[in-house]
């Protein structure tokens, strides 16, 4: 059986009427993240991260940011304090603006895990990604699975899984597929019902990445 949804837009004078389909039974994209990496503002440095980034300056490291005095520039739904990456615009960027960072210091840089990323992912549920990227190294997905004790509640940290993991090519390339959080429920723990992920960029990457969408499988059900 067939839904059938009408919609209109309008364009240049001109109406357009079209229709979408959804067949019963069949998985849709439900989005529940998306990042164009275009809207950017420049924000005051919390003082722990002001120390975190000068012991990279120390370590002659990228310090994968923009500074305009005490103020630093990150993408609009990233919580201040992480890692911002370095806003990229021209011929070097993928359309318009785009973001990139430049591991050449010694620590793992997470992305997102405090912030936009944060208990997103459910087990058992099928999630589909779309991602551009170019660069040296990999773009890893990485995924914090927690639980609690089934008898006296406790939390634990179940597992660290690589969702996903892309190696990186000097051109820009459009990659989709799709990933579930694997099963860590067990005898003693209960996996949490909302897991968060990150960008995760190892020392020696270099990643630029745009137009980011994470959108969850969900089943058409007959009304």
């Amino acid at each position: 059986m067939i839904k059938i949804k009408r919609f209109m837009a309008a364009a240049g004078g001109i109406m357009f009427i079209g229709m979408s389909t959804a067949v019963f039974g069949q998985a849709v994209d439900k989005v529940i993240y998306q990042q164009d990496f275009e809207t950017w503002e420049f924000v005051e440095m919390p003082p722990q991260m002001a120390k975190a980034i000068r012991k990279q300056k120390d370590e002659n490291a990228d310090i994968n940011l923009d500074m305009r005095g005490p103020l630093y520039r990150k993408f609009t739904d990233l919580w201040t304090g992480c890692v911002p990456g370095r806003m990229i615009e021209g011929s070097v960027a993928y359309k318009g603006k785009s973001i990139c960072f430049n591991n050449d210091g010694k620590a793992v840089i997470e992305v997102g895990l405090h912030g936009p990323f944060c208990s997103m992912l459910k087990p058992g549920k099928t999630y589909k990604y779309v991602i551009s990227l170019r660069g040296k190294g990999h773009f890893l997905l990485k995924a914090w699975v927690g639980g609690n004790e089934k008898a006296g509640g406790a939390f634990k940290w179940l597992g660290f899984p690589d969702l996903v993991d892309i190696p990186l090519t000097e051109d820009w390339k459009v990659y989709s597929d799709t990933f579930t959080l694997p099963q860590y429920d067990g005898a003693l723990y209960r996996m949490n019902d909302k897991n968060s992920f990150a960008f995760v960029f190892v020392p020696g990457t270099s990643a630029y990445i745009d137009d980011f969408k994470l959108s969850e499988m969900t089943e058409v059900k007959q009304p």
